[in-house]
C-alpha cells in the first residue's frame, strides 16, 4: 500500500480514518486530541515522555514494555508493582 500522506504537517479533522496503517512513521510531538483508539494495536511504539490526560485505558494490556518513571496518577509504576509482588496480592 503506498502512502497517501506526505512528509509535512498534516491535519486530519472530522474524518474516519479506521483500519488505517502506519508503519515507519514519525509522529513525535504529533496532538491527539478527541480521537477513538478502541481496539487500536500498538507494537515496537516509543511513547517516551508522552503524556496522556483525560483518558480511557479501560481493559487496557500492556505487556513487554519499559515501565522505567512512568506515573500513573503521580504514583511511579515500577514502585506500584514491587509493592504488589511483595504482598505477594493477585498470585
Amino acid at each position: 500500500m503506498e502512502s497517501t500522506i506526505k512528509s509535512g504537517k498534516n491535519l486530519a479533522k472530522g474524518v474516519d480514518i479506521r483500519s488505517s496503517m502506519f508503519q515507519d512513521v514519525d509522529l513525535s510531538e504529533a496532538v491527539f486530541d478527541d480521537v477513538n483508539m478502541a481496539k487500536a494495536s500498538f507494537k515496537d511504539i516509543s511513547f517516551s515522555k508522552a503524556t496522556f490526560t483525560d483518558v480511557d485505558m479501560s481493559h487496557v494490556e500492556i505487556s513487554d514494555a519499559e515501565l522505567t518513571g512512568m506515573k500513573i496518577n503521580g504514583i511511579v509504576v515500577t514502585d506500584m508493582m514491587d509493592a504488589h509482588r511483595r504482598t505477594g496480592s493477585g498470585s
